[in-house]
């Protein structure tokens, strides 16, 4: 059973119909999802539009049940997630003590992790971002690493949405 068929029928196990309008019901739910999640990117651009970095982080939580169905959308979904976390953390004070503060809890947190930096894709970004960020030295600095990381976060972002539409797409076309 391909993803996609798996999807659909979770979906159509969801939907309580009786059996006269099953599948028009079933086709409403679809469309319905379809929108309702092209709807969400739409709002997740905009908060990246607006560097809105910590509302998206919390928006992007609800699309988290869309990794089962597709390793491209898992694999792009904890990148941006984890991307969106640390950049939202960092930004609530754009200083060099709270960038030092925040490099700290996650040396504290996933510290452990780092002899995985050349076996894993994801800590290989991970330590990446770490290491760079503590390289800075001056506020300057630190505002620059943000806008290159927000830039980075949406380019990953983009990704994460083609790969959504995409499967979005072979749903309309079961």
């Amino acid at each position: 059973m391909t993803h996609v068929e798996s999807f659909l029928n979770e979906l159509n196990n969801s939907i309580q119909a009786d059996q006269t309008n099953g599948n028009k019901q079933q086709n409403t739910g679809l469309i319905q999802f379809i929108a309702s999640t092209k709807n969400s990117l739409d709002n997740l651009q905009s908060y990246l539009d607006n560097k809105q970095v910590a509302q998206f982080y919390q928006e992007i939580g609800e699309l988290k049940f869309m990794i089962e169905y597709s390793d491209e959308v898992h694999k792009n979904w904890l990148l941006i997630r984890a991307y969106s976390g640390a950049l939202a953390r960092l930004s609530l004070e754009v200083s060099m003590k709270h960038a030092s503060d925040v490099s700290s809890y996650y040396e504290i947190q996933y510290g452990r992790r780092r002899i995985l930096k050349e076996e894993s894709w994801f800590e290989q970004l991970r330590w990446e971002f770490l290491d760079e960020l503590k390289t800075l030295d001056d506020d300057a600095k630190l505002t620059r690493f943000l806008n290159k990381q927000h830039k980075k976060l949406n380019s990953c972002f983009q990704v994460y949405k083609s790969e959504l539409m995409l499967f979005l797409e072979s749903l309309n076309k079961q």
